[in-house]
């Protein structure tokens, strides 16, 4: 069977983030507060690692006064992107352990993006939640696992069937393809060690064989077998 690959990759990082006070509100006064923004390609629940999102965008802040406590986010529109996810945090750069995500303002679901405009008006009326699993905003000291930075590159979405039991689909195919085909920025292979930022999949009805032995995977990202016909070996 023959070996088929699909690779969808995030949108672009957002890069003009800005952060304007507005009147009114509920946050603390006298407080500073810090924002990042993450495009998704997806606005479902469990989007945020089940389809691909960007890099972090560029952090901005802004301080409260006693008149001014609401914070209006800006950005340009990504064109791929489905949602966006937004995070608060109150010291610079935090948003690997000490940030919060605001939850969907329409459902109030924790696993949802909090918006489809390219804004968000933070005025601490919407609920926020643990940033746990969005890779993104993972500390910007962490080291990272051969040099695969989602916080720069985003998460990718891998996907691959065919293949049979004599000629199975390896590390070293993924790899040649992801060369052939300009998708290597997410990638990492040297013959013995595996890297791949994103989400890795074997998906779907069709027939896979994968085989990865005598090899170390190091997947920045959620690994998920979803195919009753896969055959994998490591």
């Amino acid at each position: 069977m023959a070996k088929t690959y699909d690779l969808t990759e995030p949108p672009a990082a957002i890069s003009d983030l800005t952060a304007m006070l507005q009147n009114g509100g509920d946050l603390t006064a006298s407080t500073t507060y810090y924002y990042v923004v993450v495009a998704c390609l997806s606005s479902a629940r469990y989007g945020f690692y089940a389809d691909p999102y960007s890099g972090i965008s560029n952090e901005v802040f802004a301080t409260t006064t006693d008149a001014q406590r609401t914070i209006r986010l800006d950005w340009s529109v990504i064109p791929d992107a489905a949602a966006y996810a937004v995070f608060r945090a109150t010291s610079s750069d935090s948003f690997g352990s000490g940030s919060t995500r605001f939850r969907s303002e329409t459902t109030g679901n924790a696993y949802e993006p909090t918006t489809l405009n390219n804004f968000f008006v933070d005025d601490n009326s919407v609920g926020l939640t643990s940033p746990a699993r969005l890779l993104s905003v993972i500390a910007a000291d962490k080291s990272w696992c051969l040099g695969l930075d989602p916080r720069t590159a985003g998460s990718s979405k891998l996907n691959f069937w065919g293949g049979t039991s004599v000629d199975p689909i390896t590390l070293g195919d993924i790899w040649d393809w992801a060369v052939a085909n300009g998708k290597e920025r997410f990638l990492y292979w040297d013959d013995t060690h595996f890297g791949y930022l994103g989400y890795l999949l074997w998906n779907g009805s069709n027939e896979a064989h994968f085989v990865a032995t005598n090899a170390a995977m190091s997947i920045v990202g959620p690994m998920r077998l979803e195919n009753s016909n896969a055959a994998s070996s490591f």
